[in-house]
């Protein structure tokens, strides 16, 4: 059977009965990444290196049939859909230049080699995560809208739409921030088929064929955020003196020192999380991490743990994607911890 025939569970059921050697070239189902084995973790897990770092799986997410390219593809029974809502898909992809954020539209082709459909992705070129929000409209109406975060060098496919609607000159409407606030873009770009058509350019970390808008960012400096002042109080030094015995300050709790663990559970970072979306959740963590990153980094620290619980994998999917892309990381495992379990990732630094 053909890796592409394979579904979900077909491929799961495969696994079971595949062995892997040290040397073994192997694709990552959850990543969409290849890679090599290179030494076992236990009964059920390996380590595989990816473009240069080491990073640990379970031997069920990987793969020794590598699958092959698809093809563009006419599905029957799609012909008079205007905009085709599909799952969010994340597509693996090369190292990135830091080129910048581009919306793109991806030509895709019929039997008989003509344009029917384009492929609308986020490209982010840049090593920020990005929280965004993606809106099509059509004659005033809304047809399509996503929420989600955007992985650095990292292409997000929106969403599928048909040639036809270049005619009704759709708009685009995007607004983006990236996850530790230091910039953000937002724009309402209305497509004319006449302009659309001198677009044609190469995809940022792919080099495939499409139509380009390159979305321009604006810098978040601390200067220009609001400032509030307190209200003048009247001043109690006696109460002053007994608030500040009652909490006396801990030097080694300094807000400006790294922590040796991060606790990404979202019970632990907000109060609010029974009422929040499970994109606001995921976005929330994720600030969170890089923010800790950063500041281990910053303050010269050897390694931490991110604790991000076992649950379905998705957190922890992305945080080694994350670390990935950060040449301060040296290695990173999800060893089994007598105090974590497998709920957590050692991050080590050079």
């Amino acid at each position: 059977m053909s890796p592409l025939a394979l579904t979900l569970i077909d491929t799961q059921i495969l696994f079971l009965e595949e062995k892997f050697n040290i040397g073994d070239k192997v694709f990552l189902v959850h990543l969409q990444e290849e890679g090599i084995v290179t030494r076992p973790n236990g009964a059920e897990m390996v380590y595989v290196m990816i473009d240069g770092m080491e990073i640990p799986v379970y031997c069920t997410d990987i793969t020794k049939n590598l699958p092959l390219p698809r093809r563009n593809e006419k599905r029957p029974g799609n012909e008079k859909k205007v905009v085709k809502e599909k799952e969010a898909e994340i597509k693996p992809l090369s190292h990135g230049t830091y080129s910048g954020i581009f919306i793109s539209f991806e030509p895709l082709l019929d039997a008989t080699g003509h344009i029917n459909q384009f492929k609308v992705g986020l490209v982010n070129d840049t090593a920020h995560p990005l929280s965004f929000s993606y809106l099509l409209h059509t004659k005033g109406k809304l047809l399509f809208k996503i929420e989600k975060i955007a992985l650095p060098y990292q292409i997000f496919i929106l969403h599928e739409i048909d040639y036809d609607t270049l005619n009704e000159m759709p708009v685009v409407e995007l607004h983006l921030k990236d996850v530790m606030n230091s910039f953000k873009a937002d724009i309402r770009q209305k497509i004319k088929p006449q302009n659309f058509f001198n677009k044609m350019g190469k995809m940022a970390l792919t080099g495939a064929d499409a139509y380009i808008y390159k979305i321009d960012i604006v810098e978040l400096k601390r200067s220009e955020q609001p400032v509030i002042r307190p209200k003048n109080v009247a001043f109690n030094a006696e109460l002053l003196k007994l608030q500040m015995m009652d909490n006396p300050v801990n030097k080694d709790q300094d807000v400006s020192s790294a922590e040796h663990e991060i606790d990404l559970h979202i019970e632990a970072l907000a109060h609010d999380h029974h009422t929040m979306h499970h994109s606001e959740m995921l976005h929330v963590q994720l600030q969170k991490f890089q923010q800790s990153l950063e500041r281990a980094i910053t303050s010269g620290k050897d390694k931490f743990y991110v604790i991000h619980g076992v649950g379905s994998g998705k957190l922890k999917k992305e945080i080694h994607h994350i670390l990935k892309n950060y040449p301060e990381v040296k290695s990173f495992n999800n060893d089994y911890n007598p105090s974590y379990g497998y709920g957590a990732t050692e991050i080590i630094l050079k």
